[in-house]
């Protein structure tokens, strides 16, 4: 009985779909030129390669989209009012951008897109990643967070914190935490998106000569990972930590993922190569910021930080790995 009834929703989610994208049709010719000089002029612009990309982006996604599992909640949606709009499945499934936007709206409700932040549950090890919208309803979570990037910073013996400062990156961004089955937070890393409005953390500082870098108009698709923090005794939390940022990221087709490095730091110089960070040939300058560094001979010194980037390859790869967790 229950298969009967399986079939005859779907028959009717496919007969809604077909109403739907057959009042979308338009009935002038004026708007049905507009709507078919608007997706030719997004193919112009994009050119033959990046379309290949994007269609292989797609592709990918829509296969997790159809394995991923989705509460019973947000299937009830599906139909009547899905909980994303066009963005969202430009994001997830940017191919759709060159077709009609009823028809990536259709095909939305059987695929659904990345609309909301992840979640990755390690049921292995009893860890939970967040991700984490910076905003008043998460604010307890993302405040212990960054309280534990600065006292482990502290401990490192740095000095200069400010959190004055740190927070002012926090628009363009998002916290991704790691809880143990205890709900203490083990793990953590901030992401920033680099936007036409704001600049990535490299950009903030300084190279000797006093100059600072601009990654103007290579900034397109670029994010930043910063505030690290990793508890003693659970580095098995940085596995569903970097798939998470790796799935996102590519979600959001980043090309490239920023990071900086105190060389001086041998475990967290480890653990980034081992990610597959590479030292950046383009900004191999190290930068530094006057007012955060350590006591060197009772005299404050300024840490110089290494630029490091990974490519895209590697961030399909650990976006990939998210596969292993239970996505909720």
């Amino acid at each position: 009985m229950s298969v009967v009834v399986g079939i005859r929703n779907f028959g009717a989610k496919l007969k809604v779909s077909a109403v739907n994208l057959y009042r979308a049709v338009p009935r002038d010719r004026k708007t049905f030129i507009s709507l078919h000089r608007q997706k030719v002029g997004f193919i112009k612009e994009a050119g033959i390669r990046r379309m290949a990309r994007e269609w292989f982006r797609t592709a990918i996604n829509l296969i997790i989209a159809g394995r991923a599992s989705y509460s019973k909640e947000v299937k009830k949606t599906f139909i009547s009012a899905p909980p994303w709009d066009i963005i969202d499945i430009y994001r997830s499934y940017p191919f759709f951008k060159y077709i009609p936007d009823t028809l990536a709206m259709e095909i939305a409700r059987y695929f659904p897109p990345n609309y909301q932040p992840l979640t990755l549950v390690d049921k292995k090890y009893g860890y939970i990643c967040y991700q984490l919208p910076i905003n008043e309803e998460n604010r307890e979570r993302v405040e212990a967070a960054r309280a534990l990037v600065a006292d482990s910073l502290t401990k490192y013996g740095y000095e200069g914190w400010s959190n004055e400062i740190d927070k002012k990156n926090d628009p363009h961004a998002f916290y991704f935490v790691v809880e143990d089955d205890q709900g203490e937070i083990v793990a953590t890393s901030r992401m920033i998106h680099r936007l036409a409005d704001n600049t990535i953390p490299f950009e903030q500082g300084s190279k000797k000569d006093g100059t600072s870098y601009s990654l103007n108009e290579q900034a397109k698709n670029v994010v930043d990972i910063n505030s690290f923090y990793n508890k003693k005794g659970h580095t098995r939390a940085l596995f569903p930590l970097f798939a998470a940022m790796g799935r996102y990221a590519w979600l959001a087709g980043a090309q490239r993922v920023y990071c900086m490095l105190d060389e001086d730091n041998k475990y967290i110089t480890r653990l980034y190569l081992k990610a597959r960070f590479k030292f950046s040939e383009q900004f191999s300058d190290k930068i530094y910021f006057p007012t955060f560094g350590r006591l060197s001979e009772r005299e404050f010194q300024p840490t110089f930080w290494t630029i490091m980037e990974m490519r895209r390859f590697w961030i399909f790869f650990h976006g990939l790995r998210a596969n292993k967790y239970k996505a909720v």
